[in-house]
């Protein structure tokens, strides 16, 4: 009985890593955000990481950080606060073209015209 008592102990512990790699990941955005330093940062394999990041949210660690990364930056690029190069900043890219070229796969638009629709849209 002592094995499942551990089991379950164990499963809570990684499910509460898992919220938390997910709560930091969420938090910085604006930081190069790697399986193998979120494995090390919450002390666990990055098989772990993967698997257990899954199991918990329904979707890849890696897809998941991409999508908070083009979320906020649709967020950031309709408030029109910032410049796009900016932006891209905020969401952990530092060359803009790679942004761009991410946010046109992601979305199927480039940011420069959700951009200038913004600016159509508030005149």
């Amino acid at each position: 009985h002592h094995y499942i008592a551990d089991d379950n102990l164990i499963m809570r512990s990684i499910e509460s890593d898992i919220a938390l790699t997910r709560d930091y990941i969420i938090n910085h955005l604006h930081t190069a955000l790697t399986v193998c330093g979120l494995s090390e940062m919450f002390s666990m394999a990055d098989s772990t990481l993967r698997r257990h990041f899954y199991l918990q949210y329904k979707i890849s660690i890696h897809r998941f950080i991409l999508q908070q990364r083009m979320e906020r930056a649709m967020l950031l690029l309709k408030q029109r606060h910032y410049p796009i190069n900016e932006i891209a900043a905020q969401v952990g890219y530092h060359e803009l073209s790679n942004f761009s070229h991410a946010f046109k796969k992601y979305f199927g638009v480039s940011p420069s015209t959700i951009s200038k629709l913004q600016m159509q849209n508030s005149h």
